[in-house]
C-alpha cells in the first residue's frame, strides 16, 4: 500500500478546501501522484509503458473526475476522500491506463474513489507484460459446431464450425483465446447463461423485470460484440491472476480487480438483504381478511345483539310503568 504525504495534497479535512480552484486542486493531485510514480520507478520497482506520459493520463482523469457529477452537482473529487482520490490517480498510472482511452473509469463507494478497468484496459495490461501474439474472440449462434477438447493437462482447445445463415439465430455462448509469441495458448468459454448473469450485476440492468434483454439498451442492439467483450475480459483477469509475476503491475491490478469483485458482492448482499427485508415485512403485514361470508356471519351478530340488548331495555321499561305509583 503506497502512502502518500499529506502536505502534498493541500487541502483541509477529510474534503478538498472549497476555496481551491479546480486548476489548483488538480496541480496538487498531479504533482502528488508524480512525485510518487518518480520514486516507485526510481527504485525499479516496475517500469512505465513506452510512450505513456503520465501527465497527460493525469489530465485525462482529473476531467473526468470533475465533469462527472451526482444529482446535488457535486464531482467525483468533491464525494471522494483526497487519499482515496490519490490512491485511484496512482494505480492508473502504474497500469499504465488513460481514461481518454476507454481503458479504465472511476467510480465512487462509500466515499472512497476506485479505480476500475475495462476490457480495453485488461488487454492494454496484457500486452505490456507478456508477449503478446493475439487474443481473438468469436460468439456462438445456435446451430454452430462446437467443441471442446480438454488434454490431460487440463489444457482446452476449441473447435468451431459455423454458417453464415447462423449469425442470425440467438447466440449460445462465446469464447476467448489468448496466443503468446512463445506459441502457448490460454483460452476461456461462457455460456450465454453466463453472460447474462455477468451483465444482470451491473447497476443498470440491461434486463427488463421479466428477466429478458431490452432491445433498446446497449446490450440488447450489439447483442455479439458486448458478448465478445465480457468473454476477453474475463479471460484476461483469469490469466492476469493466475500470472506467477509478482511485479508491482501484477500486484496492483489484483487490488483494483479485488475491490471491484467486492463492490459486486456488497451490491448483491445488499439486494438480497433488501429482498428478505421486504418478504419480511410482507409476511408481517399480511394478516388474512376475512372473507365476505365471515364478515356477514359478524355483522349479524352484532345486529343480533343490539336487537337483544333494545328488547331487554323496552321490557324493562314496560315494568316500571306497570309499577304502582307512590
Amino acid at each position: 500500500m503506497w502512502i502518500f504525504n499529506r502536505t502534498n495534497l493541500k487541502t483541509g479535512g477529510n474534503k478538498m478546501s472549497k476555496e481551491l480552484t479546480n486548476a489548483e486542486r488538480q496541480k496538487n493531485y498531479v504533482n502528488a501522484v508524480q512525485k510518487t510514480i518518480t520514486g516507485l520507478v526510481e527504485e525499479k520497482r516496475f517500469t512505465l509503458p513506452k510512450n505513456y506520459v503520465v501527465g497527460n493520463a493525469l489530465e485525462s482523469a482529473f476531467y473526468q473526475l470533475i465533469s462527472t457529477k451526482d444529482k446535488t452537482g457535486k464531482n467525483l473529487i468533491e464525494k471522494s476522500t483526497k487519499e482515496s482520490v490519490a490512491n485511484a490517480l496512482k494505480q492508473m498510472c502504474v497500469l499504465g491506463l488513460n481514461p481518454a482511452k476507454q481503458q479504465c473509469y472511476f467510480i465512487p463507494y462509500a466515499g472512497e474513489l476506485q479505480l476500475q478497468t475495462s476490457y480495453l484496459g485488461e488487454v492494454a495490461i496484457l500486452k505490456r507484460i507478456t508477449n503478446l501474439k493475439s487474443i481473438n474472440a468469436n460468439v456462438i449462434f445456435k446451430d454452430d459446431e462446437f467443441t471442446i477438447e480438454i488434454d490431460k493437462y487440463g489444457n482446452q482447445t476449441f473447435k468451431h464450425a459455423t454458417k453464415l445463415e447462423n449469425k442470425d439465430n440467438d447466440p449460445i455462448g462465446a469464447y476467448c483465446v489468448i496466443t503468446l509469441d512463445d506459441g502457448s495458448i490460454y483460452s476461456d468459454y461462457m455460456t450465454i447463461k453466463q453472460i447474462y448473469q455477468s451483465w444482470g450485476q451491473a447497476k443498470f440492468s440491461p434486463f427488463d423485470e421479466k428477466g429478458k434483454l431490452k432491445k433498446e439498451s446497449t446490450h440488447g442492439k450489439f447483442i455479439e460484440e458486448m458478448a465478445k467483450k465480457t468473454i476477453i475480459r474475463r479471460t484476461c483477469k483469469m490469466f492476469l491472476k493466475s500470472s506467477s509475476d509478482t511485479d508491482l503491475v501484477i500486484d496492483t491490478y489484483c487490488q483494483v480487480e479485488n475491490k471491484e469483485y467486492r463492490e459486486v458482492e456488497r451490491e448483491v448482499e445488499a439486494e438480497l438483504e433488501e429482498e428478505v427485508t421486504e418478504t419480511q415485512a410482507t409476511e408481517e403485514l399480511d394478516i388474512e381478511e376475512p372473507k365476505e361470508d365471515k364478515l356477514s356471519n359478524i355483522a349479524k351478530e352484532i345486529q343480533e345483539k343490539n336487537k337483544a340488548k333494545k328488547e331487554k331495555e323496552e321490557k324493562k321499561e314496560d315494568e316500571c310503568q306497570d309499577e304502582p305509583g307512590f
